[in-house]
């Protein structure tokens, strides 16, 4: 079977923290259903890594070194995917360094979930206001 005959045949799917764990899991998945993927995360080496054996099993992928904790470092993510490769059909946010870095100054897991919710929030209040999605 083709890739374009596959369910995401032919579709852009971003993944940020594809380096490994579930992100990379998501990565793989994508490719194995013929999505052309952009794998990002904050160790270039490992998302190289999962690239490369993109590419080995027939696949399209390209690695980037991304900060999601850094805003700036978003827009250009966000930039270079949109001028390069194309407007995304799916986006995967998987890595959480703000959960992360709660778990480690000891916040309750209650409070892990509600930072979580005040960034998505805090996100999607800012993406309102530049009345454009950054990948558009």
């Amino acid at each position: 079977m083709s890739d374009a005959e596959k369910t995401f045949g032919n579709k852009l799917v971003v993944v940020t923290g594809a380096g490994s764990g579930i992100g990379r899991a998501i990565a793989l998945g994508f490719a194995a259903n013929g999505a052309r993927i952009v794998a990002a995360d904050l160790d270039l080496a490992a998302v190289t890594s999962v690239c490369e054996l993109i590419a080995a099993r027939g696949g399209t992928a390209h690695a980037r070194q991304v900060d999601v904790s850094a805003a700036a470092d978003m827009e250009r993510f966000a930039d270079w995917v949109r001028t390069e490769v194309g407007v995304p059909d799916v986006v995967g946010f998987t890595s959480t360094p703000i959960a992360r870095s709660a778990r480690y100054v000891g916040l309750p897991p209650g409070e892990v979930e509600q930072v979580r919710e005040k960034t998505i929030r805090a996100l999607r209040r800012r993406g309102s206001r530049r009345r454009r999605s950054p990948w558009r």
